[in-house]
């Protein structure tokens, strides 16, 4: 069980760094150690790392351009973060949906999932993934050529950046 969390920690922080293409293990093939994740959570019924794999899997397809089987594989991480009442992983699953669908340039999708994410993010106080679904919204809102709310949500994005401090975080804002 620990060693399904761990490998799915490690999946994930690999994920965010600016290089997640060294996930990729082969054309349409999942990486090994997202496979090994999930079958080891699903072999010990422990549906939070199921979960977490799943969201992890669901953005490599995201990531490998298979939309269907990444909006079916982040609908299941979502039903089983709800399953095990982690609030961070079910925000965190419709963030991911968000994205896919921005991937896909599906802009109302988009904008719907990334605001239902912003207002979980902002019941738990995750300044960072706030940041990160205003700084979708703020774009949506702009291709949309809705300028006065992207306007506002990209400055909202930027000062809650700021306050991280982190100068990643913040020339991504940028």
């Amino acid at each position: 069980q620990k060693y399904a969390e761990v490998l799915t920690q490690l999946v994930h922080h690999t994920w965010v760094m600016p290089h997640h293409s060294q996930l990729r293990s082969g054309a349409n093939e999942a990486p090994p150690s997202i496979v090994q994740a999930l079958a080891i959570a699903r072999a010990n019924s422990d549906k939070r790392n199921i979960a977490r794999a799943l969201a992890m899997l669901g953005l490599f397809w995201v990531d490998d351009k298979n939309f269907a089987l990444a909006q079916s594989t982040l609908e299941e991480s979502k039903a089983f973060f709800r399953e095990v009442h982690d609030e961070w992983g079910y925000a965190h699953a419709v963030l991911c949906l968000g994205f896919a669908a921005y991937t896909q340039d599906d802009q109302p999708t988009s904008l719907i999932l990334n605001e239902q994410a912003l207002a979980l993010f902002r019941k738990i106080g995750d300044r960072y993934f706030m940041s990160v679904c205003l700084r979708y919204i703020g774009d949506l809102h702009m291709k949309q050529d809705n300028p006065t709310h992207g306007e506002a949500a990209l400055r909202e994005s930027l000062i809650l950046v700021q306050q991280l401090d982190s100068k990643f975080v913040i020339a991504a804002g940028i």
